[in-house]
């Protein structure tokens, strides 16, 4: 199996020079995730700030969030695989300010994702691509 449980935990922008080993970030405003973005061996306080001037977003206005992967059967974490868990993310929640796998998932089928610290995502999510395929999407 393919499983991987994420751990997401709210931080302020103040907080973010000083984390360490995080995979993933998610912007969130008004309850509603806009954006998901991939942090997996990059600076997390640069991929904010140039995300958040992209989008032209106001920063007393958001919600920070960030994801680490805690915990999978091949304790083996590599961006190729973050990249397909971020893409399974994109794909099922569709935050309005991603555009990659939005539309389509390119990952491994039968990917898990259990999520875990928020409401804001699934708690389980599961790549079936033959069903994504049939559906063209």
């Amino acid at each position: 199996m393919k499983n991987y449980f994420i751990l997401w935990e709210q931080i302020s922008l103040s907080e973010v020079p000083d984390i360490d080993n995080v995979h993933f970030f998610a912007i969130e405003h008004e309850g509603n995730i806009k954006y998901i973005g991939l942090a997996y061996k990059l600076s997390l306080e640069q991929e904010l700030q140039e995300t958040i001037k992209l989008f032209r977003l106001d920063s007393k206005e958001i919600k920070i969030w960030t994801g680490l992967i805690i915990r999978n059967i091949h304790n083996m974490v590599n961006q190729h695989i973050a990249e397909e868990i971020l893409c399974l993310l994109v794909f099922n929640l569709k935050p309005y300010l991603n555009v990659i796998c939005k539309r389509s998932y390119y990952g491994r089928d039968g990917l898990e994702i259990f999520n875990r610290g928020t409401g804001l995502f699934p708690s389980y999510l599961k790549a079936d691509v033959k069903v994504m395929r049939m559906t063209g999407t």
